[in-house]
């Protein structure tokens, strides 16, 4: 799955929800980003988080061409994590996100992994990376 594609399967899923915390969801460029694909959301407690997204092609891609998707068996969305409680962190952030879309039921998705769960994981430093069955790759940077 190409950026801009995933940017709006991302923004469509997380508006689904409809999560009683969450005030508004916008791309990136409509909040003000500077980055050329990501996604805003904002909370009714007045926080908001934003994650950019960038995405690694699939072996053989060319974005001259259209997009072919493949799919394969969705993933399993990870037990917990689905809970926004309070002020939203970016922990919190990434923990809920990966679940929304790993729960969304796309069979072009393979796996969802959380940075902050790696054996090698930094401080600070959440995100995802999402793997498709193609072998295209979407990082979702928190920033």
């Amino acid at each position: 799955m190409r950026p801009d594609r995933f940017e709006t399967f991302a923004i469509d899923t997380v508006r689904q929800a409809a999560h009683p915390l969450v005030s508004k969801v916008l791309t990136l460029k409509e909040a003000g980003g500077k980055q050329p694909y990501g996604l805003e959301v904002a909370f009714t407690t007045g926080t908001a988080l934003r994650w950019q997204v960038i995405g690694e092609s699939a072996p053989g891609d060319k974005y001259d061409q259209a997009e072919v998707p493949v799919e394969g068996e969705a993933p399993m969305a990870p037990l917990g994590g689905a809970d926004l409680a309070g002020k939203p962190d970016r922990a919190m952030g990434e923990a809920w996100l990966a679940h929304l879309l790993s729960a969304a039921g796309s069979t072009e998705l393979a796996s969802v992994e959380e940075w902050s769960k790696r054996a090698e994981a930094k401080d600070g430093h959440h995100g995802l990376t999402l793997r498709f069955h193609s072998g295209a790759k979407v990082y979702v940077r928190s920033v």
